[in-house]
């Protein structure tokens, strides 16, 4: 699947992102969203009184993360409101956590399951799932 890039054009994802991809899909794990990039941003204005934010400063909800407000004062009088949809983002679930935090079971070395892995730690992945570093596998 492609994905855009900051200019809009059609880019294939990095091999560390697709390795990546696969691995959390042979976990039965949701696929992560992809960051945001600046086209596809959300338009830049306050959710109370619809001012433009671009160049200006821009307070965000410390909840959700998601929606934005140009002043203090914009930000309490819609929490009345907001307060309804406002929920925090959801945390890893206890798979994602286990994943995380797996390691080599030869040089028990952090794994990074689901972290984009770099050309010196690459993962292998047996049959069994058990998981370990191909370096140490090939020694």
């Amino acid at each position: 699947e492609k994905e855009k890039n900051d200019e809009g054009a059609t880019a294939t994802p990095s091999f560390p992102a697709l390795a990546l991809r696969c691995r959390r899909a042979l976990f039965d794990l949701p696929e992560v969203p992809n960051r945001p990039n600046k086209s596809s941003s959300p338009e830049l204005s306050c959710r109370k009184c619809r001012s433009d934010l671009k160049g200006c400063k821009q307070l965000r909800c410390s909840r959700c993360k998601k929606v934005l407000y140009c002043s203090e004062a914009c930000q309490r009088q819609d929490w009345k409101e907001h307060s309804q949809d406002c929920k925090p983002p959801p945390g890893p679930s206890p798979e994602e956590l286990e994943l995380r935090d797996r390691t080599c079971p030869i040089c028990l070395e952090p794994l990074g399951l689901l972290a984009e892995s770099s050309a010196d730690k690459k993962i292998s992945i047996l049959q069994c799932l058990h998981c370990l570093h191909t370096m140490c596998w090939n020694h």
